[in-house]
């Protein structure tokens, strides 16, 4: 998802680059050049669509950044449950206490493993 954002972000900062080198190739093209008042109108252009890609691009940096960590944080409290599992499986199956484990029971049951609703 991280790489959504960065790339989105990229594209703004070409796409604006693009449009202002556009915009100067016109100006230039139509002789428009020579009146001040039409350059100082285009470079106010090209200095507020710059103003607006780089605050696109911080919105989008910040909701990144969001996401990224809360992504993360579900993902490190899976891995921590994982764990817990894991270790309470191992636990079961070194039978500390010498007892029978659920999957021994299991096995020697009758029932079928979608009826096996865990220790009996």
């Amino acid at each position: 998802m991280d790489r959504v954002f960065v790339q989105i972000q990229e594209m703004v900062k070409v796409l604006l680059l693009v449009y202002q080198l556009v915009n100067q190739i016109v100006l230039f093209q139509r002789g428009i050049v020579m009146d001040p008042e039409k350059i100082i109108n285009g470079m106010g252009v090209a200095l507020s669509t710059t103003g607006v890609g780089i605050v696109i691009s911080l919105v989008i940096d910040f909701f990144s950044s969001v996401v990224v960590s809360a992504h993360v944080g579900l993902v490190e409290l899976g891995l921590g449950k994982a764990e817990e599992l894991r270790m309470a499986l191992l636990a079961e199956r070194k039978g500390a206490t010498g007892a029978v484990t659920s999957r021994a029971r299991l096995s020697s049951s009758r029932e079928s493993p979608a009826e096996f609703s865990g220790p009996q």
